[in-house]
């Protein structure tokens, strides 16, 4: 049931239409058998049928296996409503949040007169309100409070509910309020589904940096987000605060928990942290140190060789050793020779050792590019 629901929201987002790019089909689900693959390419072999149709049809074949999977009842509910099934889509999406009010289905806040028909049927349908409300607070069109109070008036013990009330507060710059609704969300039970991000980031842009401490360490604690990210959302508090030591060591714990071999990526991100909080220390060397240790693993995807080196390019500039970040930055250039950013930072490195006419040259292919920055340094 699993496999059809992936494969259903494969042609959901990518509303592919046959003949498709078969080769990108079975890459992306390369872990599923070759037979099961023939099987039900076999059963979508009608010409004219969209994405969305493809989905439903995937849909179904997982609720035929599991009659209780809530996410794929809301890929049913989409299909259905792109279809011009309203009915059929309202009935569905209501049977998905019953089974699980968490389920979520493809940016529902968006489809305004779904789910108000959804509240027409289901008045206590709090879902549904909780999603006009949070359409209302992204687009902000209107104020979302009434359909959050008229959420939180059906379920008061909703903890998204109580995020979005936060959310909605610090919008409108109501500090204590939104203080004691994200509180509130704080004393219910949590999910992995919430967006603690947001009131995470309330009490760092008021420096409260304790209040968000303690939400990473309980995300971390309660199993809400994987250890490494939260050990590097700490190191990112800290070094907001200014206690530096403290962020190079959550930063250093999240870069050790990862095997850079497996996830070369995300150990990139985190050393890159790392890195930038040892250059507020001036401490360039261990910087470097940092970036070079993942250049230690090959083979490395050429766009991420060349993010490195970029990377190490600034950490020189910072340093002020112009002819080092040169030659990184000309390195950057050459594993991935079309990002302008790369031929901006490079032309200005150019400028300060008087080299002119290759600074111009690095910032008119910069120009070319798209940068609005390097076109201000040309007329210069």
């Amino acid at each position: 049931a699993i496999v059809y629901l992936q494969m259903a929201i494969f042609f959901q987002r990518t509303g592919v239409s046959i003949p498709f790019d078969f080769n990108s089909f079975n890459k992306t689900f390369s872990f599923v058998p070759s037979f099961i693959k023939g099987f039900f390419l076999a059963g979508l072999s009608v010409m004219e049928m969209n994405g969305e149709e493809k989905a439903g049809r995937l849909a179904s074949k997982a609720l035929q296996l599991n009659p209780v999977y809530p996410t794929a009842l809301m890929v049913l509910s989409s299909s259905n409503e792109a279809q011009g099934r309203r009915q059929e889509a309202v009935e569905y999406f209501l049977k998905a949040t019953q089974l699980n009010p968490a389920v979520r289905g493809p940016y529902y806040w968006t489809q305004e007169s779904l789910l108000e028909e959804v509240i027409s049927k289901d008045p206590e349908s709090y879902i549904a309100y909780a999603l006009l409300a949070e359409g209302h607070l992204n687009r902000s069109d209107q104020s979302p409070i009434s359909y959050i109070k008229k959420t939180l008036e059906i379920r008061p013990d909703f903890a998204n509910g109580w995020i979005l009330l936060g959310r909605a507060y610090q919008k409108l710059n109501l500090v204590a309020e939104a203080d004691s609704a994200y509180q509130k969300a704080l004393s219910l039970p949590l999910d992995h589904t919430l967006n603690l991000y947001s009131a995470r980031g309330f009490y760092t842009e008021q420096k409260k940096f304790e209040k968000a401490v303690a939400i990473v360490e309980r995300q971390i604690a309660e199993g809400l987000t994987d250890s490494s990210w939260g050990f590097r959302d700490l190191g990112r508090i800290f070094e907001e605060q200014g206690e530096l030591d403290r962020a190079i060591s959550y930063h250093t714990r999240a870069t050790r928990s990862l095997d850079l071999r497996k996830e070369p990526f995300a150990t990139y991100i985190f050393a890159s942290n790392l890195a930038a909080v040892y250059v507020k220390k001036k401490n360039f060397g261990q910087a470097i140190l940092t970036l070079q240790k993942i250049l230690s693993v090959t083979p490395l995807d050429k766009s991420l060789e060349s993010d490195i080196y970029g990377e190490m390019g600034g950490v020189y500039s910072a340093q002020g050793n112009s002819r080092k970040a040169i030659e990184s930055f000309e390195h950057a250039i050459a594993l991935a020779p079309n990002i302008a950013v790369r031929h901006y930072v490079l032309g200005k490195e150019l400028l300060k050792l008087r080299e002119k006419d290759k600074a111009l040259e690095h910032f008119q292919r910069a120009v070319e590019l798209g940068s609005t920055a390097a076109r201000d340094s040309v007329q210069s």
